[in-house]
């Protein structure tokens, strides 16, 4: 009787940490979100101070890989544009 009723008992407490694990709340952080994340690095400042390059890093959903492109920007933080575009690495990656 012992026995059968520990391993109910454990049945019980595992079914209930799976159904508590299993009810995320939305608005939380999940796995696919990390293919949205986009990185900068390795910023560089022009000659005449006025403008900083710079890599930004992205993923690939379907290739599961990283792939950066070259972006500019004025030192006042306006004109942000790419100079580079595509799935290639471009930069010092």
């Amino acid at each position: 009787m012992f026995k059968s009723t520990s391993v109910l008992c454990s049945l019980l407490i595992g079914l209930y940490c799976l159904s508590s694990q299993a009810q995320v709340k939305e608005g939380y952080f999940d796995y696919f979100d990390l293919f949205q994340l986009q990185m900068v690095d390795n910023p560089q400042l022009s000659p005449d101070g006025n403008t900083i390059v710079y890599e930004r890093h992205q993923f690939d959903v379907t290739k599961d890989r990283q792939f950066s492109n070259l972006w500019s920007i004025s030192y006042d933080g306006t004109n942000n544009q790419p100079l580079t575009s595509g799935t290639a690495r471009y930069g010092n990656v």
